[in-house]
This record gives C-alpha cells, sequence and structure tokens, in this order.
C-alpha cells in the first residue's frame, strides 16, 4: 500500500493542513480573547514541528464522523470530502474519537470505557491498511486540541 496521492492536475491539489480557512486564527479569533490567540499559535506551532514523512503524512478526509459514512452490508463508504487536506494520520483518528466522544451513536454510562473499547476496535480495522505508530499516540493529545480549536472558529 503507498501513502502517497498525487494529483493529476495541479489546480486540484489541496490545501496543506495548515493553510486550510477554518485554523485562521488572526481572521475568525476575537482579539479581546489574547488567551485563546496565544494557545491556539502555540498549538498549530507544535504541529508544524511534526516532521511529515511518507508513513504519517498524506491527503485524509478531515472531517470523520457518523453523519459522513455509511456502513451496508459490512462495507463502509464515506462521503462528504470538502474537508479533504493533506494532513498527519493521527489527525483523522482524533477527529474520529473526538466525535466520539462528544456525540457517540451508542451512550455509555463510562465514556472512558467506551472510547477505550471503541479505539482498541478502531486500530485493530486501521492497522488490517496501515500501521498506526505508538509515537502517533502522544500526538494525538495536540490533534485533538486542534479538532476543538476549529469547532471553537466554526461555531
Amino acid at each position: 500500500m503507498t501513502n502517497i496521492y498525487k494529483s493529476n492536475n495541479p489546480a486540484w491539489k489541496r490545501n496543506e493542513w495548515f493553510e486550510e480557512e477554518h485554523i485562521n486564527i488572526e481572521k475568525y479569533i476575537p482579539v479581546d480573547q489574547p488567551i485563546v490567540i496565544q494557545k491556539s499559535k502555540e498549538l498549530l506551532e507544535r504541529l508544524k514541528k511534526i516532521t511529515p514523512g511518507t508513513d504519517n503524512y498524506g491527503l485524509i478526509h478531515g472531517d470523520l464522523h457518523f453523519l459522513n459514512f455509511t456502513i451496508k452490508d459490512g462495507r463502509i463508504t464515506l462521503f462528504d470530502f470538502d474537508d479533504i487536506a493533506y494532513n498527519y494520520f493521527a489527525n483523522d483518528l482524533a477527529v474520529i474519537l473526538f466525535y466520539t466522544y462528544w456525540r457517540p451513536l451508542k451512550q455509555s454510562n463510562n465514556k472512558r470505557s467506551f472510547i477505550n473499547e471503541f479505539l482498541r476496535s478502531f486500530l485493530k480495522g486501521y492497522n488490517q491498511e496501515n500501521h498506526f505508530r505508538e509515537e502517533w499516540f502522544y500526538q494525538l493529545q495536540d490533534f485533538l486540541r486542534l479538532r476543538h480549536l476549529v469547532q471553537y472558529i466554526a461555531f
């Protein structure tokens, strides 16, 4: 399996994650929120320091949640690719975890246990197609923060 996607037409190239409009801090976060601006800039700088490679970075969906896929006959079909961009693969997992926690399809009395069970199951399937490296788990927290920032700006 290759993780490298190159468009046949340069006009079709998607943005790098840091070029996306929805993280334009100066445009969308009011100046009267200096702490939010500062923390957001620090987060983006940390994420920009991660070295991209073919094993951790490529074209991703960017908005995977239960409203953007269907399951029929055991097959998953993704749709709504308007947020597709070049980003870290760990970001796709962070987005899925974010929505699984905040808007689960099934309510649970113990969210931590539910998320752990979900993560084990998800990674079992993920690892059949690609290897989720252990060091990416350390980056998940910042990618979860990035999703929170995107939602903060969107709303």
